[in-house]
C-alpha cells in the first residue's frame, strides 16, 4: 500500500508487486487525499501517521458518545470518564474489524473508519438519518467498497419516527449497494482485478493439488 501512494503522488498508476492498477482490487478512494504528503515524508510513513491519527479519532468519538450517555443517564462525571475509557476499548480496540487493518499492517481502510463511525453516531444522537450522517458515510464508503454494503443495509433496516421516511431510506440504501455492484463488477473487472484474482486462485488450487 506504501507503494500504491507512492504511485498516487508520482502518476504510475501500476502497483509493482502484481502490476496492476492501483484502485483494481478494492476502492481506496480516500487515499490520494495523502498523497500530496509524500512529498516531504516517506510513504510507508505516511500510511503509519496516518493510521494512527485514524484509530485515534475513532478512539475519541466512541469515548465522547459513551460519557455522553453516561451523563444523560446521571451518572458521576467519574463514571462517565471510566464507561467512555471502556466503550472506546471494548468496541474499538478489541474489534476484529478494527485489529485486522490497524495492528498488522499500513492499509488505507482504516481512512473510512472515522467517518462510518462518526456517521452512525450522528444517527443515533439524532433519533435518525441526516444530510450530515449520508455526508459522512460516503466519505466512509469511499474508504473501500465494502463499507457501502454496510451502509446499505443500515439504510434499509433501520428507523425511527425522527428518521427519514422508508422511501427516502430505501433509495439510498439501493445507491450505496448499486455503487458497490459498480465497482466490484464493473470499475474492478475494467481495471483488472477480477483477471489477478483468478489467477491468485489457479495458483493457490495449483499448490493444495501439488504432490508433496
Amino acid at each position: 500500500y506504501a507503494r500504491a501512494l507512492w504511485g498516487i503522488a508520482n502518476g504510475d498508476i501500476l502497483t509493482s508487486a502484481m502490476n496492476v492498477h492501483i484502485f483494481s482490487l478494492h476502492g481506496h478512494f480516500l487515499m490520494p487525499i495523502l498523497a500530496p504528503l509524500t512529498k516531504v515524508f516517506p510513504a510507508a510513513q505516511v500510511l503509519l501517521i496516518a493510521q494512527s491519527a485514524a484509530l485515534s479519532i475513532t478512539l475519541v468519538l466512541v469515548a465522547r458518545f459513551f460519557q455522553f450517555a453516561s451523563r444523560e443517564r446521571g451518572g458521576s462525571v467519574t463514571q462517565a470518564i471510566l464507561l467512555g475509557l471502556w466503550g472506546a476499548t471494548l468496541t474499538v480496540v478489541l474489534s476484529p474489524l478494527v485489529l485486522n487493518p490497524f495492528f498488522f499492517d499500513p492499509r488505507p481502510d482504516f481512512l473510512a473508519f472515522p467517518f462510518v463511525v462518526a456517521g452512525f453516531l450522528r444517527v443515533v444522537r439524532r433519533g435518525g438519518f441526516d444530510g450530515g450522517a449520508l455526508a459522512l458515510l460516503v466519505l466512509g464508503a469511499l474508504g473501500r467498497e465494502e463499507f457501502a454494503l454496510i451502509i446499505a443495509s443500515a439504510y434499509f433496516l433501520f428507523g425511527s419516527p425522527g428518521s427519514w421516511p422508508r422511501r427516502k431510506r430505501w433509495l439510498t440504501a439501493a445507491a450505496f449497494a448499486t455503487y458497490f455492484v459498480a465497482y466490484f463488477f464493473g470499475l474492478s473487472t475494467w481495471l483488472g482485478g477480477s483477471a489477478l484474482i483468478d489467477e491468485n486462485t489457479e495458483q493457490l488450487l495449483g499448490a493444495h493439488d501439488a504432490p508433496l
